[in-house]
């Protein structure tokens, strides 16, 4: 089907191309430029048809900057070059970059006339502005992002430029319908080559290919519309199968989500079994595991026979010959004693032994009686 996909009006491609090159991306940044370039110009427009008074204008042009500075300083010090993030107003983020931004016309000026209730209108608005903009670039996505992959902003700018897309076809706006495609399908291309996962590379690969369909459908007949618009929905779909489903690192078969487990490895690297090489790895883990404490006991074993003293070398320690007693132990210990303890010049090894030697002898009786 690649080689009879049709190509696109040169005025489409110019559209993007030249959409490409003007739409800013809406980062921190931006927001504040915007701002000032925006205080500047109505200040202008204020000042040659509205009012002449420079202070108040100054004052238009510092709230407005301190709107976009209050909704830049919110976001995370390192989160400030991402457009999903820099575009997410709350509602308590509206009123606390609202009431920072009437400050220098309420410390100027108190609303004592119309002009002034303008241009508090206008900060209110611009404030609005931004928790506009926030509902529609942040509000719930429709098409599969991935919240937990290293590169999950630009899963979820390629989901808002594949949803503009949809709307914008399903309104009849099919130049920007085309532009949002193309942007989406870039977007997916980009995710495709540079996502770890196995699985959401594939989805991705779906997408980029329903977007590029979705984006042939602005400028085809009717004929070819319902071939191609079922086409793009089938990848859909096979894309949804991929996101449903992991790859096991171990046997590499295609599982359920629900029959897989993620496992995060002392690297911080993450791994996903199915349920079966679970059982498998767990089954040969607890085989290791008995090995190893068989071994484990055998060797424990056999290192206290082997410092276990007999009989035979604790009477030759206490220079004992038969008949043995208690009596006669103990006489053997006492001398022995004089001879090894640490007081007397002997060594701390050589009391120990004589001490063993004296237990030994002495339970050995016990257990003979």
């Amino acid at each position: 089907m690649s080689s009879d996909i049709p190509s696109p009006p040169i005025i489409y491609t110019l559209y993007h191309k030249f959409r490409s090159i003007v739409t800013p991306k809406q980062n921190g940044i931006y927001l504040l430029g915007e701002s000032i370039l925006l205080g500047i110009l109505m200040s202008i427009f204020i000042y040659d048809y509205i009012i002449s008074d420079l202070i108040i204008l100054i004052s238009l042009c510092i709230s407005l900057a301190i709107v976009s500075l209050t909704s830049y300083l919110w976001v995370e010090k390192d989160m400030y070059h991402r457009e999903d993030k820099m575009l997410r107003v709350t509602f308590k983020r509206l009123i606390v970059i609202s009431f920072f931004g009437l400050i220098p016309m309420g410390l100027i000026y108190l609303i004592t006339s119309t002009y002034n209730i303008l241009l508090l209108i206008i900060i209110l608005v611009y404030s609005g502005s931004l928790y506009w903009r926030s509902k529609k670039y942040n509000s719930e996505r429709l098409i599969y992002i991935s919240r937990h992959s290293d590169i999950n902003e630009i899963w979820y700018t390629a989901s808002v430029c594949m949803e503009q897309g949809i709307k914008n076809l399903e309104n009849g706006n099919k130049y920007r319908g085309f532009y949002w495609f193309k942007q989406a399908q870039k977007k997916y291309k980009y995710i495709n080559e540079n996502e770890k996962r196995k699985r959401l590379r594939k989805g991705a690969k779906e997408l980029s290919k329903s977007s590029m369909l979705f984006s042939i459908l602005t400028f085809v007949d009717k004929l070819d519309f319902k071939m191609y618009n079922q086409e793009a929905h089938n990848s859909i779909k096979r894309a949804n199968k991929h996101f449903a489903t992991r790859f096991c690192d171990s046997c590499n078969k295609r599982k359920k989500i629900e029959d897989t487990t993620m496992f995060i490895t002392e690297d911080g690297e993450q791994k996903i079994f199915c349920n079966y090489c679970q059982s498998n790895n767990y089954a040969h883990q607890q085989e290791d595991y008995k090995s190893y404490r068989d071994a484990e006991n055998k060797n424990k074993r056999r290192k206290k026979q082997e410092q276990s003293m007999t009989v035979k070398k604790a009477r030759n320690i206490l220079d004992i010959s038969d008949p043995v007693n208690k009596s006669s132990i103990k006489k053997a210990y006492r001398n022995k004693v004089k001879e090894t303890h640490p007081d007397v010049g002997g060594s701390e090894k050589e009391f120990k032994k004589t001490e063993e030697a004296k237990e030994v002898l002495l339970s050995h009786i016990n257990n003979v009686n």
